[in-house]
């Protein structure tokens, strides 16, 4: 059997995962079980993937990079290593209005577009350390499951972030 370890947190808290850098919420091991984890923190530099499903759009744009530099910070060195997944986006970045689902109100969202992700990304890792490639296509009501707000096409980016 394989284990799959599920450590629940606030992913924006540091005691939950800590900024690259800050040595006052890592205990200093170096060796780490799965079994034995309680927080994200001892995992930094050591995750070959990292899959992220509609995540980034439910913070802020601020909170988006910070989430960006945390989860960065948990991959490998390793060309290779990658984080990847999918999210709200659109063909030019900004603010707008979403149903999330069918019954629920709409709120504000902050979509980035392929170029600002590009953008966030070789700011976490630095210009020539990643390949970053995103699309972003229009899913259809029959796709979603409902009709988006104000009948407005509902978009969404495709996205990974490779070490080269």
């Amino acid at each position: 059997t394989f284990p799959i370890k599920f450590i629940t947190g606030d992913i924006l808290d540091p005691a939950h995962l800590a900024l690259p850098g800050d040595k006052e919420h890592f205990d200093g091991s170096t060796t780490t079980t799965l079994s034995s984890l309680n927080t994200l923190t001892p995992l930094q530099g050591r995750v070959s993937a990292v899959f992220v499903y509609a995540v980034f759009h439910i913070f802020s744009e601020d909170r988006q990079r910070q989430l960006a530099f945390r989860l960065g910070s948990l991959l490998s060195a390793e060309p290779g290593s990658m984080i990847f997944g999918a999210h709200c986006g659109l063909p030019m970045k900004g603010g707008r209005t979403e149903t999330m689902s069918p019954n629920t109100s709409p709120i504000s969202i902050f979509c980035h577009s392929p170029e600002s992700w590009a953008e966030l990304w070789n700011e976490v890792f630095g210009v020539g350390k990643v390949e970053v490639k995103s699309e972003v296509r229009e899913l259809p009501p029959d796709v979603i499951g409902f009709q988006p707000a104000d009948g407005v096409p509902y978009w969404y980016m495709f996205w990974s972030v490779t070490r080269i």
